[in-house]
């Protein structure tokens, strides 16, 4: 019996419509069972209104909190609520880079219980067998945009470029 898998997006203030368009084209090229779980954390009611009409897609769970949890709890909350063995953990803003990621992630489960995908940010592989990168491209890492200030100290060489290896 094949291994299904859980796709888990918190959801904030995006529209989520093309990224789960995307996953439920892509969902037969998992074996298995595939279900994606979106759970609002406190969106302003107008992307609520965008993104509630997924929850009549087959094969998708739509959930809104009353309040804004935070990024831990809220994926806390998602993995608690999969049904499937793989957890696929996607932020809201992401775009899938083509039609055979979800093909890709399939292939590459059986090299480690673990994988780790988007932007990589060392050179070198990881130190145990038991995780590996996932990526989909090398692709040069860069800082990510802030969100809100902060007085958390900045990456010390923003423009160091470091290169993921994929593995699949």
């Amino acid at each position: 019996m094949a291994l299904g898998l859980s796709v888990l997006i918190p959801v904030f203030n995006c529209d989520v419509n093309e990224l789960v368009d995307s996953l439920l084209a892509q969902q037969t090229a998992w074996p298995g069972p595939v279900e994606i779980l979106l759970f609002d954390d406190g969106s302003a009611e107008n992307i609520r209104t965008l993104n509630r009409p997924l929850a009549h897609r087959p094969g998708v769970r739509y959930h809104e909190l009353a309040h804004n949890v935070g990024r831990a709890a809220i994926r806390n909350r998602l993995a608690a609520a999969a049904q499937q063995e793989w957890l696929l953990l996607l932020d809201n803003d992401s775009l899938l880079p083509d039609a055979r990621f979800l093909a890709r992630y399939a292939a590459a489960c059986h090299r480690a219980p673990v994988l780790i995908g988007g932007t990589c940010y060392t050179t070198l592989p990881p130190r145990t067998p038991l995780c590996t990168c996932a990526g989909t491209t090398a692709k040069p890492a860069r800082p990510a945009p802030p969100r809100r200030a902060s007085s958390s100290p900045t990456p010390s060489s923003p423009s160091t470029t470091r290169w993921c290896r994929p593995v699949f």
